[in-house]
């Protein structure tokens, strides 16, 4: 864990990016190198030397130029949730990263209901599911074979990819570029000497910005440059309460003057335990996990121990991590998931433009 938080702080602070070029050079050769073959590959799509395959519905890209942290997924679930309440038959589609689809194609929710339990779904995927009833919801490691699927099985009009502005062998009709606005791209370097998953020039594809985080002002640097004039939308995480493994829903109040240990999963834990300690929660310990960790009974024995020799009466994660609790082994204390909502601004445009190239689409 610890090399892991190493290289996170490396890749996310720009101050070190003179100290991984300088000390850490070959690895900078690498990260040229990797971004030179991004940057020809994407040429060769443009040359249609690569094969873009089409859809027989909308498809609106959610995705980020940065590994992890941009606030892709609640992008996601609002667009899709927005959708299906205009009428637009809508169905999520993702790669799932970190499980393995066994087949073409894995159907974690059917508009009728969520179809698939903890543990046998990517755990963002499962997350979407339940968070938007109506929205079919399909992982496979081939976007166009799950996008198929949605569209053949249950009739999607619009497809919402997730994570997926990379993915340049699916055609997309609109690219939704999401941004991290206090921290756009970290050192600014390309994997492995830093965040970016391609040279930040990529970020031109964007057809709208959506800036999450809780800053107002624009896009600073050349990337601010680069998306001048494009539609931005911004999105602020707001609490709205907690809901236990079993679902069951428990007022956010619950934290205010409880001692918790908190752990997580994910991108960017930080924001995590300090949104908990903002809530009036009494932080006896933490633990951090990699992005996506697949949780096993010895971590809940580590964390029962911990808890308990710290005193906390319960134990609290995210959404995430709870669709990756191992379901059969039984906590010492009470376990919540901080449930996170959005408040969004300007995406009344967008939503009208997606259903617009649903009715071009239909005629």
């Amino acid at each position: 864990m610890g090399i892991m938080r190493a290289i996170v702080s490396f890749h996310q602070d720009p101050k070190k990016r003179a100290w991984i070029i300088i000390g850490l050079f070959p690895l900078f050769l690498v990260s040229l190198a990797y971004g030179a073959v991004m940057r020809a590959r994407r040429w060769c799509y443009r040359a249609a030397i690569f094969r873009t395959r089409k859809l027989r519905a909308v498809v609106a890209c959610v995705g980020n130029v940065t590994t992890g942290g941009a606030g892709k997924t609640p992008a996601v679930i609002h667009l899709a949730r927005r959708l299906r309440e205009a009428g637009a038959r809508t169905a999520v589609i993702s790669r799932g990263y970190g499980f393995s689809v066994e087949g073409d194609y894995l159907v974690v929710s059917e508009p009728d209901g969520v179809c698939r339990e903890p543990g046998r779904a990517p755990d963002e995927a499962l997350m979407t599911a339940r968070k938007v009833p109506g929205v079919a919801v399909v992982v496979s490691p081939s976007r166009y074979r799950a996008g198929r699927a949605a569209v053949e099985r249950f009739g999607a009009e619009v497809i919402v990819m997730d994570d997926g502005f990379q993915h340049l062998g699916l055609f997309r009709d609109i690219d939704i570029l999401a941004v991290d606005i206090e921290n756009p791209v970290g050192n600014g370097l390309v994997i492995p000497a830093g965040p970016l998953r391609e040279p930040v020039s990529g970020a031109r594809r964007a057809d709208v910005v959506w800036l999450s985080g809780e800053g107002q002002g624009g896009l600073p640097g050349s990337l601010g440059q680069m998306l001048r004039g494009k539609p931005v939308v911004r999105a602020r995480a707001v609490p709205e309460g907690l809901v236990t493994p079993s679902g069951k829903a428990l007022s956010i109040e619950k934290l205010a003057g409880t001692r918790v240990l908190a752990f997580a999963g994910i991108a960017r834990p930080q924001r995590f335990f300090e949104t908990v300690g903002r809530l009036g929660a009494i932080l006896v310990d933490r633990e951090t996990f990699s992005d996506h960790h697949r949780y096993t009974d010895r971590d809940v024995d580590t964390l029962n121990r911990r808890a308990g020799e710290a005193g906390a009466g319960l134990l609290i994660t995210t959404e995430k991590d709870l669709a990756r609790l191992p379901s059969e082994t039984p906590f010492a204390l009470p376990v919540a998931a901080l449930v996170m909502g959005l408040a969004v601004t300007g995406e009344d445009p967008v939503i009208k433009l997606i259903l617009s190239k649903v009715k071009e689409k239909a005629t």
